[in-house]
C-alpha cells in the first residue's frame, strides 16, 4: 500500500492520458462519485458528537465536561490503529473489501452511540467503546480511500484529486452544521437532554447504511488486481514491513504531515467550537458560523495548494498549507483577546 500511496509504481497507472490537466481532474471526479459520497456521509457521523457534547456531559458523564471531552478525543486516539489494521487488510484482501469492512464498523459505532444507556459507569464505558470503533472505522476508511484514489485517478492530477476526499468531508461537516444549529435552537433544552442528543447519531446510522451500500458498489482497482496476480506468481514473499523499510523516509514525512493535519482538524472542528463558547464568550450559533466559514476558506486554499503540488511538487504545496495554518493562529488569538478571554 505504501508503494501505491506514494505513487511509486506507475506501470499500471490509469492516468497516463493525452488530455489536459483539467480533463484529468474532470475524469477523476466523474469516475469517483461513489467514493466521494462515502466520505460525505461518513463526515456527518464523525462530527456529530461535537454538537451534543454538552448534553452528553450532563446525561452520560454525570455533569463532567472533562469526561465528555475525553470521550470526544477517543476516536482520534484509535484512528491510527484503524489505519494500520485496515491498511494491512486492504493490502491482503483488496481496497474495496477494506472499504466495506470499515463501513460495517461505522454502522455499528453509530447505532451504538444512539443506543447509549443513560446510566452511571455503564453509559460512559459503552459510549467510549463505540467511539473507539468509530476511530478505527475512520482511520481505516480514510486509509483505504486515499489508496483507492491513488490507484484509480490520473497520475498527473494525483494531488488535486485527493480533494475528492477533502471536499465531500468538508461538505459533510457543513451539512451537520446546517442540521444541528437550527435543531438546537428549536428544541427546548429539557428535550435535548431527554432524547434530542441521540438524534444526530440516529441520522448518522441511517447515513452509514447508505454509505455501506455505496462501498459495496465500488469496483476493485486494476492496480491491486495486477499486484495480486504478481504475488500469486512470485515465489518470494512480499510483506508490508519490506515496503515500509524501503520507503521509510517518505513514510516518516507522511506520518508527520498526517499528524499535523489531524491535529489541526481535531482542534478546529471538534474542540474549537466549545473553546469559542466557553473562553471567548461567543454564542453557539456564532461559533458554528465561524467554523463553517473557516471550512469554506480552507476548501479554497486546499484547491490552490493541491494544484501547486501537482505543478511544482508536493513539498511546495505542503509548505504553502503550513504557512496558511501558522498564519491563522494570530487571528484566533486576536478573537480571544477582543472578546475579553481570560
Amino acid at each position: 500500500m505504501a508503494r501505491a500511496a506514494c505513487g511509486l509504481d506507475r506501470s499500471s497507472s490509469p492516468g497516463l492520458t493525452d488530455g489536459s490537466y483539467t480533463d484529468d481532474v474532470l475524469q477523476a471526479v466523474k469516475g469517483q462519485a461513489r467514493a466521494m459520497t462515502v466520505m460525505l456521509l461518513d463526515a456527518f457521523e464523525w462530527y456529530a458528537y461535537s454538537y451534543v457534547e454538552p448534553e452528553v456531559a450532563q446525561v452520560i458523564c454525570g455533569g463532567s465536561d472533562t469526561a465528555a471531552w475525553l470521550l470526544m478525543a477517543v476516536p482520534w486516539m484509535t484512528q491510527p490503529l484503524g489505519g494500520l489494521l485496515v491498511g494491512h487488510f486492504a493490502d491482503r484482501c483488496g481496497r474495496r473489501n477494506a472499504m466495506v469492512c470499515s463501513g460495517v464498523l461505522n454502522l455499528v459505532a453509530a447505532l451504538g452511540q444512539a443506543l447509549t444507556p443513560a446510566r452511571p459507569v455503564i453509559g460512559p464505558l459503552w459510549l467510549g467503546v463505540c467511539r473507539a470503533l468509530l476511530g478505527l472505522e475512520y482511520g481505516g476508511s480514510e486509509t483505504a480511500c486515499h489508496v483507492y484514489l491513488a490507484e484509480s485517478v490520473p497520475r498527473r492530477a494525483l494531488a488535486v484529486t485527493q480533494l475528492l476526499i477533502d471536499v465531500p468531508h468538508a461538505f459533510g461537516y457543513l451539512a451537520i452544521s446546517a442540521v444541528m444549529v437550527p435543531f438546537h435552537g428549536l428544541l427546548p433544552r429539557s428535550e435535548m437532554l431527554r432524547w434530542g442528543w441521540r438524534v444526530p447519531f440516529v441520522v448518522g446510522a441511517a447515513l452509514a447504511t447508505v454509505s455501506l451500500f455505496f462501498r459495496s458498489e465500488l469496483e476493485e482497482t486494476a492496480e491491486f488486481e495486477a499486484a495480486k496476480l504478481d504475488d500469486d506468481s512470485s515465489s518470494e514473499p512480499d510483506t508490508d514491513l519490506a515496503g515500509v523499510g524501503e520507503y521509510w523516509k517518505k513514510g516518516l514525512m507522511v506520518i508527520l504531515g498526517t499528524a499535523m493535519m489531524h491535529s489541526v482538524d481535531g482542534l478546529m472542528l471538534d474542540f474549537l467550537k466549545s473553546w469559542l463558547i466557553s473562553h471567548c464568550g461567543v454564542s453557539p450559533y456564532t461559533s458554528a458560523v465561524l467554523l463553517a466559514q473557516s471550512q469554506v476558506v480552507a476548501l479554497a486554499s486546499n484547491v490552490v495548494a493541491m494544484v501547486v503540488a501537482d505543478t511544482y511538487g508536493l513539498a511546495t504545496g505542503g509548505l504553502m498549507l503550513c504557512s496558511l495554518g501558522l498564519g491563522s493562529i494570530p487571528l484566533w488569538g486576536a478573537l480571544y483577546w477582543l472578546q475579553g478571554g481570560a
